[in-house]
């Protein structure tokens, strides 16, 4: 798994995209350095200000 966190999340993770937010999709979780990336921070941010 921790080699796909680089790839869009629509590549590799079995939802239905056509009936999500495309940047959901869109989400990449690591840069290729395996860093987050800013929109998966914000992303993770967003979730905890829900809770």
């Amino acid at each position: 798994m921790i080699d796909l966190l680089p790839v869009r999340l629509r590549e590799w993770v079995p939802l239905a995209w056509g009936e999500l937010p495309s940047v959901m999709g869109d989400l990449v979780v690591l840069t290729d350095k395996g860093e987050v990336t800013e929109e998966a921070f914000e992303a993770g941010m967003n979730y905890l200000e829900a809770l």
